[in-house]
């Protein structure tokens, strides 16, 4: 993690938030202008003359005095490389002198998916491996009260049942033959569930009760002027609620994982596409109860992540770990799209709640928001909660106003514990509360006879963007 994490998010590896490459950009460069300075090292020495004295072109170190230069291909024949990185400053660079940054580069991973010779974990197999399907409780704490798994022990290729905190584990020789083992389980769930009996017509009604009620507890996520008083004084009040509901990832690969863990239980090695190397092993480990130092990660391409592949508990890696930890044997574990519904990390249920205040002449004189959701973060990612404090922005982000001058405003959130399992999807909260708000602010305009005028006017001038995109209709 010291050499390859994100250092944006405090040097673990983890893809996710849209924030590689802001968190590694200048790690990136620095590392770039190293490797340069290794490649000019080797160059002068080779010829003999000062460092000083070289300088580099796209592939080549030059030395201009003699007008000899050498490809980077040539140097890596026969370059020493330093114990240490070089020291080197990264200088500020005009965004007129970039000359990959801001271009359109084509990704090196492209001609490997497009041809199919991309490899996926889903592709790998590993000697001696046999399959597992689960059973997965259907609401997250449920857990198991009773299993009859005769019939499931009687389908042709399954080798055995293994009894889980969250299911019941079926091993087979091949996928099929798990799958149908599984399907022949006869299971008895517990009933004390938090979420158990939970509905979205309920959980909409129940959101769009905590909108309405002033005395319902709040996170106050923004506060500027003095909205209510605004508001009680405004020529007319907008009111207005909208509703998201559960959204699914749909990625393209089904999850999946492979893991060996050794016969003594010690060590383990596990090959899987996630989006967080850093935190797949930690859980992998601590589900073991070994040391990090003895999990081996092989990291393949994944077939679609957006949040699904990025949760604390990494649950579809652990569920090859403990099958592999109880039969003694290399174990894959392939979701199908009916268990990555049926278990699915959703987006959360939303009921966002508008109001503004108008002026005589049209113009916002107070804005009110309150969101209302599922908790995401205190579900997949408590490490993360308990650092936030409870201000959850992957739940609320998005209810912000920055691109509208709207000087008396106040943004709540309300987070319910409804035990329905929860992940960001792609734009996190954005997707939901963003929606809602530019959904209002285009009410808004309607109402005052001139949708494209009404949002430049209110539009705030710092941000360019947003009037260059209205400019541009």
């Amino acid at each position: 993690d010291k050499i390859y994490g994100n250092p944006g998010r405090g040097y673990t590896q983890y893809t996710a938030g849209s924030a590689t490459v802001t968190g590694y950009f200048n790690s990136q460069r620095e590392f770039g202008a190293q490797v340069r300075q290794v490649l000019m090292d080797n160059a002068a020495q080779r010829w003999g003359v000062p460092v000083a004295e070289t300088s580099t072109q796209p592939g080549v170190v030059l030395h201009e005095k003699t007008g000899r230069r050498l490809t980077y291909g040539e140097i890596a024949a026969f370059a020493k490389i330093p114990a240490e990185a070089p020291k080197v400053a990264v200088e500020p660079v005009a965004t007129a002198n970039f000359r990959l940054i801001g271009t359109d580069t084509p990704r090196v991973d492209v001609n490997g998916k497009h041809n199919g010779t991309a490899k996926y974990s889903i592709d790998v197999h590993v000697p001696g491996m046999i399959y597992g399907a689960i059973l997965r409780e259907p609401v997250d704490g449920a857990g198991v009260a009773k299993v009859d798994d005769a019939a499931a022990r009687a389908v042709d290729g399954v080798l055995n049942v293994v009894p889980l905190k969250y299911g019941v584990g079926v091993l087979a020789e091949t996928p099929w033959a798990a799958f149908q083992g599984r399907k022949a389980l006869k299971v008895t769930w517990g009933s004390k569930a938090q979420g158990a009996g939970f509905s979205t017509d309920g959980g909409f009604a129940k959101f769009s009760n905590a909108a309405k009620d002033p005395a319902h507890p709040v996170i106050d996520w923004e506060k500027k002027g003095d909205a209510a008083a605004k508001l009680k004084t405004a020529a007319s009040v907008v009111d207005q609620e909208y509703r998201s509901d559960y959204a699914y990832h749909a990625q393209m690969e089904p999850l999946n994982s492979i893991a060996a863990v050794s016969p003594a239980g010690d060590a383990v090695e596990i090959w899987c596409g996630v989006q967080s190397q850093t935190i797949a092993v930690q859980q992998v480990a601590a589900a073991l109860g070994i040391a990090e130092s003895k999990v081996k990660f092989n990291h393949y391409l994944l077939g679609g992540g957006f949040g699904r592949r990025g949760n604390r508990d990494a649950d579809f890696v652990i569920d090859s770990v403990l099958l592999s930890k109880a039969s003694g044997k290399p174990v894959k574990v392939i979701w199908t799209r009916e268990d990555d519904i049926h278990a699915g990390r959703f987006r959360p249920l939303y009921v966002n709640r508008l109001r503004a205040g108008l002026d005589t002449s049209g113009n916002v004189a107070g804005w009110y928001h309150r969101a209302v959701c599922d908790h995401v973060m205190a579900f997949m990612d408590p490490v993360r909660y308990k650092i936030v404090k409870g201000r959850d922005p992957i739940a609320l982000l998005g209810t912000e106003v920055p691109a509208y001058d709207i000087p008396d405003r106040t943004i709540e959130g309300v987070l319910e514990h409804t035990g329905m399992r929860t992940n960001p999807l792609r734009g996190i909260g954005f997707t939901a509360n963003s929606f809602a708000t530019e959904v209002f602010v285009d009410e808004l305009a309607v109402k005052a006879g001139d949708r494209k005028s009404t949002r430049l006017n209110s539009s705030h001038l710092g941000i360019s963007y947003a009037v260059f995109c209205l400019k541009k209709k």
